[in-house]
């Protein structure tokens, strides 16, 4: 069940970067892609039920979308994941007179 869902992962990967690199046309990237992420979504919720769905699921079932429209893949993603850097250091201080001075 998990290593299935680990080789979904590794597909959706291999599709968003064989699009990026323009590797294949970009719509039938989109509808391999949109069929891998289908897949994907199906073996997270088996192995781990729906209460485990979060916001970023559903936003990566709109790439396919966005590779059509855009013709090219957004990879800029790496803002959120320093956000979420900052945010974990962030939310631990109390002093929020001088709030930026103790969070750098």
């Amino acid at each position: 069940m998990f290593s299935g869902k680990f080789q979904a992962g590794g597909g959706v990967r291999d599709l968003v970067l064989i699009a990026k690199r323009g590797e294949v046309e970009v719509r039938h990237a989109s509808v391999e892609l949109q069929r891998a992420l289908e897949v994907y979504m199906q073996l997270h919720q088996h192995a781990y039920g729906t209460d485990h769905i979060k916001p970023k699921h559903h936003w990566m079932m709109d790439i396919p979308r966005q590779l059509v429209r855009d013709g090219y893949v957004l990879d800029a993603f790496v803002i959120e994941r320093t956000h979420q850097v900052v945010k974990g250091i962030a939310q631990h201080i109390d002093n929020t007179q001088w709030y930026e001075r103790s969070v750098l």
